[in-house]
C-alpha cells in the first residue's frame, strides 16, 4: 500500500535523471495524498514528458470521477484481470516520481509514520498506469501506483510496497516500462520482491 508520499526533487534533476524531453516544475510537497496532482513521466509522440496527473486512476469508462479515490494503488497480481487496469497495462504505463513514501507501523496504541527512502535521498519512481477520462468538456488524466510484496526493508513496516524503479540501476527496466512498443509485460518478474541497496 502506498497512501502518502513525498517529492522534493527539483524539476531539472528529475528531467536529467529520467531523460525527460519536456516538463513542468512540480512544487515540493512532503505529503502527497490521493486525488492530488502528482508528477508523472509518460511517453507521448516519441518524447518523455513530465506532467501532472491526478492520483487515483479514473478508468475511461467510469461514469463518475469519484471512483479514482479507490484506485490509488493497483496490485501487480491483478493487473491483467481487473477491468480498471488491464486496458492500461499494455499501452498506458508511466512513472510516478518520488523521493520517499510513508508507511504507518503500530507502536502500542499509536501508529507512527515511517519514511522509506534511499539513504542519499535520491529521486526514484513507482511503476504506474494512467488513464484519460472525459466528461463533456472535462478531461482528467489520472494515475495509479503499482504495489508488490515487500522486500526485507519494507516488510518491517507493511505487507506491501510500491514497485520501485531506481534510475541509478534500472535504466533498461525503465525504458522497457515506458516503451509503447512493448505491449506484453512480464508480471511474474515484476512480482518478485527486489532488494534495493540503500533503500
Amino acid at each position: 500500500m502506498c497512501g502518502r508520499y513525498k517529492m522534493s526533487t527539483k524539476s531539472a534533476a528529475i528531467m536529467e535523471v529520467f531523460g525527460v524531453d519536456e516538463g513542468y516544475d512540480p512544487p515540493e510537497r512532503y505529503n502527497f495524498a490521493p486525488t492530488n496532482p502528482v508528477p508523472v513521466v509518460v511517453v507521448e509522440e516519441g518524447k518523455r514528458k513530465l506532467k501532472p496527473m491526478r492520483w487515483g486512476l479514473i478508468p475511461f469508462w467510469a461514469k463518475d470521477k469519484s471512483i479514482g479515490s479507490r484506485m490509488i494503488n493497483a496490485r501487480v497480481e491483478t493487473l491483467a484481470d481487473k477491468s480498471a487496469f488491464k486496458d492500461a497495462l499494455p499501452k498506458r504505463r508511466c512513472l510516478v516520481v518520488s523521493d520517499g513514501f510513508y508507511e504507518w507501523r503500530s507502536e502500542g496504541k499509536d501508529k507512527q509514520p515511517h519514511l522509506v527512502c534511499f539513504e542519499d535521498h535520491r529521486v526514484f519512481a513507482y511503476a504506474g498506469l494512467w488513464s484519460r477520462w472525459k466528461d463533456q468538456d472535462t478531461i482528467i488524466e489520472s494515475c495509479t501506483i503499482i504495489t508488490v510484496s515487500p522486500n526485507t526493508i519494507a516488510v518491517q513496516v507493511h505487507d506491501r510496497m510500491p514497485l520501485i524503479f531506481d534510475p541509478a540501476t534500472d535504466n533498461e527496466r525503465i525504458a522497457a516500462w515506458l516503451d509503447p512498443a512493448v505491449t506484453v509485460v512480464d508480471l511474474e518478474a515484476l512480482s518478485t520482491p527486489r532488494e534495493l541497496p540503500g533503500l
